[in-house]
């Protein structure tokens, strides 16, 4: 049985991007005429919930799990405890306090510059992407 972790409110909102979309996204960048110091946000134009995100990799994966949610206060306070603990001992903290607010606020971006002056739109949605590096993942030994 494995084990489906959510991490404060699931409701928030991120935006994804496969690494061939973004890929093909920079390679759009460098070739058009852009205005020095445009910025263009390469991300799928639809916006997922966590628990949406959660679900669709479950679905890849195609095995059942047992969810656990942890409050965002509680995922800070062990993030804060990572931090310290890992400084006692001169390590790098894998799980920051900085890095707990970055994983529980939403990420949204606005895709339309990018479509306007690129033509990007990204065409591998995040189900496709999760089972794609699913399989990649069990045929190379990883999982």
């Amino acid at each position: 049985m494995r084990l489906r972790v959510y991490f404060g409110d699931v409701t928030r909102k991120v935006q994804m991007v496969h690494v061939d979309d973004l890929c093909a996204g920079i390679s759009l960048a460098t070739l058009k005429e852009t205005r020095s110091g445009s910025i263009y946000h390469l991300a799928e134009k639809q916006a997922y919930t966590i628990k949406d995100l959660v679900d669709q990799m479950k679905d890849a994966v195609g095995k059942k799990a047992i969810t656990l949610s942890v409050s965002g206060s509680l995922f800070r306070r062990i993030a804060a405890v990572s931090e310290r603990s890992a400084r006692l001992v001169g390590a790098t903290p894998m799980l920051t306090v900085e890095k707990c607010n970055e994983l529980l606020d939403s990420w949204e971006v606005d895709v339309r510059k990018a479509k306007e002056e690129l033509g990007f739109e990204s065409s591998i949605p995040f189900a496709q992407g999760a089972a794609e590096t699913y399989s990649w993942y069990k045929e190379h030994g990883w999982l």
